[in-house]
């Protein structure tokens, strides 16, 4: 009763209930149980997901609350092994020394297959476990959270017995991923990387559906990216035990056909781990056509003590590949696999954006919801978006549709190409680079213009570039709409100002002075006498732009452009460019 009164309370002040509230409380547990549980659980996304499968089965369930009660005792209390305290400074000497590169791919194996220069630390029971197997050597007992959790791994009495992923997922979780974090964890801040792990939810907890013409997601069953949430470091797929390793793995290559540096820089692989049942293996996915994954480590028995217990020395190998995979990255790169959201707007009425970086394919999938609000803010229509999309498909210097647009339950969708670099990674910072951005939107303005359109966006953050930041593109042709009905929509953007509007609309002329305002935050640049020039006609008003017929067509023609006409192909977005 008490734990019911929880549950509710916490509805009441949180909103929606939540699928495993109502599981948990219908599971055998005692009253004690289930209020600890909760406690616990409200913090943790995997033991909601495992509560919330359908699949679960009552006794899986109660065997990982009673599983995470006793970690969660375990680690409230000190260890009763204070031989070694498993400090940052023991931890780095496990993962010690930093390697110099990524190891080349035939390497790997090798690398991944040759213990740690440390001792991997772990509980009394463990080792009593393995005592009698030569890998024992490689441990010793300790104290500590790292200690706990290896141990735990070795010493893990789950088994499968649900013909659904979800017993793999709490194998391979509790034997690879827990490990990995704890590590990254109980190193010193100037040392960890800060893993960010995800984990696929569903389509249905997404604001993003992404399957394949099949109806397989498209989505990798777990990431690790960096502190900042953007770089992917490491993928995995899993299978339940109907399934095959390979059947695993066939998802990896799937769901990584598309490789591009704008994603993973100019990195020779991606290493990542498959499981089927009870069957896991490290593997690296090679940047070349096939990317066919290369296995780098032994299939291994997630049931079998010996087994996890290779499995943690290859845990920490593989995180010594993660460091280094991650100082071999650019600066700056997409967030292949992830979702971008912005929500513009306050509840009850705010629209919200998506951006998903696919990775079966070097494309971005845009969705807007509720589309009826964006539109009625806006005044676009879906029906003339796809016109604008279609009337410059073979235009350079613009994102193209590749699918879509189109509008089901109330959600936008249009998938784009090609994928660049926003603005903030290739800013302009000479002249001849802010040149370039000039003559590639030109051109983009010019191909909108001549359908007919007017874009009324243009932003800096509205601008994307090539990988190699010599090459710029224009993005976000949602705000277009005929020309001839551009009268100022219900919000009117932030970025228009009194010099925009021509009367009361917004004109192709009005598109040329957002230009040129956008030029002007980089004028600091241009010193030739052409480009003072030409930043000087467009600082003029759009309604004196529009008087003496200033087109973007007739600027493509000015001296400082250096656009060789018809024949111009010098700018990003040229037609069936993907950025790959």
């Amino acid at each position: 009763i008490r734990t019911s009164l929880i549950c509710k309370d916490s509805r009441t002040m949180g909103g929606e209930p939540e699928p495993w509230w109502d599981r948990l409380i219908a599971l055998p547990l005692s009253d004690g149980e289930r209020g600890k549980a909760f406690v616990h659980i409200m913090s943790n996304d995997n033991m909601k997901a495992l509560l919330a499968n359908e699949n679960a089965t009552s006794e899986t369930c109660v065997s990982a609350v009673r599983e995470l009660l006793r970690l969660a005792a375990a680690a409230a209390q000190p260890s009763a092994s204070p031989q070694v305290d498993a400090s940052p400074d023991i931890c780095w000497a496990l993962v010690g020394p930093e390697l110099a590169a990524p190891p080349l791919l035939p390497e790997l194996h090798q690398f991944m297959t040759t213990p740690p220069v440390a001792k991997i630390p772990t509980t009394r029971s463990a080792m009593q476990l393995i005592r009698n197997h030569p890998i024992a050597a490689h441990f010793t007992v300790a104290d500590g959270r790292l200690a706990e959790i290896v141990g735990h791994s070795i010493c893990l009495t789950h088994t499968v017995g649900s013909p659904s992923e979800v017993d793999t997922v709490i194998l391979e979780h509790t034997t690879v991923v827990q490990v990995i974090q704890t590590l990254d964890n109980a190193l010193a801040s100037g040392h960890r990387i800060g893993l960010q792990v995800e984990r696929d939810k569903g389509d249905d907890t997404s604001l993003m559906t992404l399957v394949s013409p099949s109806g397989r997601s498209l989505r990798p069953d777990g990431v690790m990216r960096t502190l900042d949430g953007l770089r992917m470091l490491a993928k995995w797929e899993d299978k339940g035990p109907n399934h095959a390793i390979h059947d695993a793995v066939a998802d990896l290559q799937a769901k990584t056909a598309a490789w591009t540096p704008l994603y993973y820089g100019n990195a020779q692989y991606l290493p990542c781990f498959a499981a089927a049942g009870s069957i896991l293996q490290f593997y690296a996915i090679p940047r070349d056509l096939a990317h066919q994954p290369v296995p780098i480590t032994p299939c291994v028995s997630m049931m079998n003590p010996e087994h996890r217990a290779e499995l943690a020395m290859y845990c920490v190998k593989f995180y010594q590949l993660l460091k280094a995979q991650k100082e071999a990255y650019p600066a700056h790169v997409l967030p292949a696999a992830k979702d971008l959201v912005a929500v513009t707007g306050a509840a009850p009425e705010q629209v919200t954006r998506t951006l998903h970086f696919r990775t079966d394919r070097v494309v971005v999938q845009k969705r807007i919801q509720p589309w009826s609000l964006y539109a009625r803010w806006t005044g676009t229509e879906v029906g003339e978006l796809a016109a604008v999309y279609q009337a410059t498909a073979s235009a350079q210097g613009l994102v193209h549709a590749v699918a879509g647009p189109q509008v089901d339950d109330d959600k936008y969708t249009v998938v784009l190409q090609p994928v660049g670099l926003p603005h903030t990674a290739a800013t302009p910072r000479d002249e001849e680079g802010l040149r370039r951005a000039a003559h590639a939107l030109l051109h983009a303005l010019a191909a909108i213009h001549a359908a007919g359109f007017v874009h009324r966006d243009l932003r800096w953050p509205n601008v994307a570039a090539a990988y190699d930041k010599t090459r710029w593109f224009l993005l976000d042709l949602e705000m277009c709409v005929r020309v001839d009905r551009a009268c100022q929509p219900a919000r009117r953007p932030p970025s228009w100002t009194t010099g925009t509007l021509v009367g009361n609309s917004y004109v192709a002329a009005s598109d040329l002075y957002q230009l040129g305002r956008m030029l002007q935050d980089h004028r600091q640049h241009v010193s030739s006498a052409e480009g003072l020039q030409f930043m000087s006609l467009l600082a003029s008003p759009a309604q004196e732009l529009h008087d003496r017929a200033v087109t973007a067509q007739s600027l493509l023609a000015h001296a400082w452009l250096q656009c060789p006409g018809v024949h111009c192909a010098e700018v990003g977005a040229q037609p069936g460019e993907t950025g790959g």
